[in-house]
This record gives C-alpha cells, structure tokens and sequence, in this order.
C-alpha cells in the first residue's frame, strides 16, 4: 500500500487505486509504479490474485476465477471503508478487474 501523498492539486477528491497483477506473477510487478501513482495523490493498492504471489495457499477450497473476484472483494471489504474504488489489471488480473467492477 501507498499513501497518497498531499499535492497541492487536489481539488477534487481521487479514487483509492487497486493494481492487480497478471498471470504467473505478484504484487511486486507494481513496486515502481505505485510509489509514483501515490506522489502524484493517489492511493494505491498492489494485491496479490489468489493463488499467487504471496498469497496463502492453506485451507483455501478453490482457486477459480470467481474464488480470485471474490477474494479481491474480501480485501476491499476489509479496508475500504464502504469506499468507491477504481480497479486496475493486467492479463489474468485484468479478467478479475472486470469481473469486480461488474
């Protein structure tokens, strides 16, 4: 996560940002441009896609495509704060984006 840093711009407020990697890869596709999306004053998640990355692996029943919408719905569940929020992907994350935002 980064914070979204105070810019002298904000007149108007911006949506919190979720970046959501592609197949076969992590958060960490996202380190160098979160850091610049959160100077620019907006704030940035990078999650990991169930079943990849760092996620945990134990316990969970399914690695489906719904199973992965639904986890990244449990993330901003539990941190948004009922807040509206713009999604972002790429390649298998892309496929989760969207599914999300419908």
């Amino acid at each position: 996560h980064w914070p979204a840093a105070r810019t002298k711009s904000l007149s108007q407020s911006k949506l919190p940002l979720i970046l959501v990697h592609g197949f076969d890869s992590s958060c960490l596709e996202y380190r160098r441009l979160g850091p610049k999306l959160a100077a620019l004053g907006v704030e940035t998640y990078a999650v990991d896609l169930l079943g990849w990355g760092y996620t945990q692996l134990e316990g969970v029943e399914s690695f489906s495509a719904d199973a992965k919408v639904q986890a990244l719905k449990g993330f901003w569940n539990a941190i948004g704060d009922n807040r509206d929020v713009c999604i972002a992907g790429a390649s298998l994350g892309g496929a989760a984006a969207i599914e999300f935002a419908t």
